[in-house]
């Protein structure tokens, strides 16, 4: 039985919990397999996350239990947890009873405790009517910061939830706290979603998990199965500290006029999914009131091709989303992938302000050319796109070409300002048109619209090398450019320091500061300087533009 007035209930890590039914009395078959290897495969993984601290710094830990040496505020946190098996051959050191049959009795000794980091610690195949199985889980806040903990569950339930049972016995000193209740398994998503454990510095908890399948369980379980993702929120004791994502859960915002307040990461995700599913946001503005802890879970990018973000304002009010993780895209073209970041693909002008975006990392790495339009806060950008006071740090992104750190690409005829916007201690990984604000930004007729203003700009680029190219120095040659990117324009010459890479016979710009600008692809400006380059065309007329 939980006595959560008395001890504190952790699911730590427990990765791969399958539940395979089957009817009868048949043996029992256990063993472990990978995450999610097969649709029919159960699994229940769990992530412990430190949340987001209000006006300060932030940790977190995926995969693992434990993280040394990350500065909260003025204390440390420190957490580890240990598993211990079943050890039929010892003198029992727990005894309880089960509530609903006070005959029968549970005296359980366990082996050795082990730390675990991130490994499956249950696996169960075949599980058959009557059987049951326990772990001695302990975890330690080392550390010296007080928590929060918040159990999150989410379920999918292929038949055999009527069959299974749980529980968490808390676990005090050599003695267990309260008695086993089979509670049903089809209760689990809710057990701990309104529940918020405090664990102070220094403290330790243990219990036993234990779970099993109903002796009465027929033939009719037989090949059914049970699927649990487990969620260990973790926050600090800080006034307005916020939970992480546990990369499923939702949840409606209240509009309060034209504006959307968004108060906790479900909310965020609700509003994403909201546009994704085509609801209008037109003139509408999304307010963060808190930082964001996306939790390096898989986050969808915001795909507003049907003018769902129509003159809309993303006001991050200087918040922080922290640890967004975006490895999908909004277009497929000719099995090409196009338009991933937080917002992959937008068809109209946007105002994003007074937010800051750190440790995102966006992919887009399909097939051997990779993905395009690529971008941490855009993809695609089109219309009148504003960027005030948006910052990106400690960032990655990652495609082919088109790849920049506020925006992929920035189609003809778009407007795009960058004002008082950072982008630092970010890398960058592309072949061709990369960008430390955008990756590349198309000219109107010649003319390049773009505009920015007190901007800051320091990251890292790494070339992405592909069948052999290899990067070329280009130093001081002049460009025979035209006033509208046309043949039959009046010539602008243009001297240019970039690297360029060689490509089926053109040179294309590899990298700008701040962003390499794009002109028509019915004209290559070629090379007039004397030389090993002369007569080189330029593909489409780009050129890098730089900090200056």
């Amino acid at each position: 039985m939980l006595d959560i007035g008395t001890v504190a209930v952790y699911i730590m890590n427990i990765l791969n919990k399958r539940f395979r039914g089957r009817g009868g009395a048949e043996e029992k078959n256990m063993k472990g397999k990978g995450i999610r290897s097969a649709i029919a495969a159960s699994a229940l993984s769990a992530v412990l996350c430190a949340g987001m601290l209000a006006g300060t710094t932030f940790a977190w830990f995926t995969d693992t239990v434990s993280s040394t040496g990350n500065s909260i505020m003025a204390g440390n946190l420190d957490i580890t947890a240990t598993k211990a098996e079943l050890d039929v051959s010892a003198d029992a050191q727990y005894t309880f009873t089960n509530r609903d049959d006070e005959t029968e009795t549970y005296a359980l000794a366990f082996g050795a405790a082990e730390e675990f980091d991130g490994e499956a610690i249950i696996a169960e195949t075949a599980f058959a009517p009557g059987m049951w199985n326990a772990k001695l889980l302990t975890v330690t806040n080392a550390g010296d910061l007080a928590v929060y903990v918040k159990l999150n569950f989410v379920t999918q339930d292929e038949g055999l939830a009527d069959a299974l049972w749980f529980d968490f016995i808390g676990v005090n000193g050599e003695s267990v706290t309260g008695e086993l209740t089979h509670r049903e398994m089809s209760t689990l998503e809710g057990f701990g979603s309104d529940m918020e454990i405090p664990l102070a510095a220094d403290e330790s908890v243990s219990y036993i998990l234990i779970y099993g399948m109903d002796k009465e369980a027929g033939n009719t379980y037989q090949g059914m199965n049970f699927n649990v993702d487990a969620y260990i929120l973790a926050r600090q004791q800080t006034e307005g500290a916020t939970y992480p994502w546990d990369g499923q859960s939702t949840e409606e915002v209240t509009p309060e006029g034209d504006t959307y307040p968004v108060e906790k990461p479900e909310q965020f995700a609700w509003v994403v999914d909201e546009i994704n599913g085509g609801t209008s946001f037109e003139g509408k503005t999304i307010e963060l009131t808190v930082d964001i802890d996306l939790n390096d879970m898989p986050w969808e990018p915001i795909d507003a091709s049907a003018g769902q973000l129509r003159n809309a304002v993303i006001d991050g009010n200087g918040h922080t989303v922290s640890n967004m993780n975006v490895v999908d895209r909004t277009v497929t073209s000719g099995g090409m992938p196009y338009g991933a970041g937080f917002i992959g693909n937008i068809n109209t002008g946007v105002t994003i302000r007074d937010i800051s975006f750190d440790s995102a990392y966006v992919e887009v790495t399909d097939g051997l050319y990779l993905g395009n339009i690529v971008g941490i806060v855009m993809g695609y950008a089109n219309g009148e796109t504003v960027f005030e006071n948006v910052r990106v740090t400690n960032s990655t992104v990652y495609g082919y070409g088109k790849v920049g750190i506020l925006v992929g690409m920035g189609n003809v005829g778009c407007n795009i300002t960058f004002r008082n916007c950072v982008s630092e201690g970010n890398t960058i990984r592309a072949q061709y048109d990369a960008g430390g604000l955008a990756g590349m930004i198309q000219r109107n007729n010649g003319t390049d619209t773009t505009v920015v203003e007190n901007c800051a700009v320091d990251n890292t680029f790494e070339f992405i090398a592909w069948e052999g190219e290899s990067c070329i120095e280009l130093v001081g040659q002049e460009v025979a450019y035209t006033d509208d990117d046309l043949a039959t324009g009046t010539p602008v010459p243009r001297t240019i320091d970039a690297t360029v890479v060689e490509m089926d016979g053109y040179y294309w710009i590899v990298y700008g500061e701040l962003y390499c600008s794009y002109g028509k692809s019915s004209y290559d400006a070629r090379i007039t300087t004397e030389g090993e380059h002369f007569n080189k065309p330029i593909a489409n007329s780009e050129y890098p533009v730089d900090v200056q």
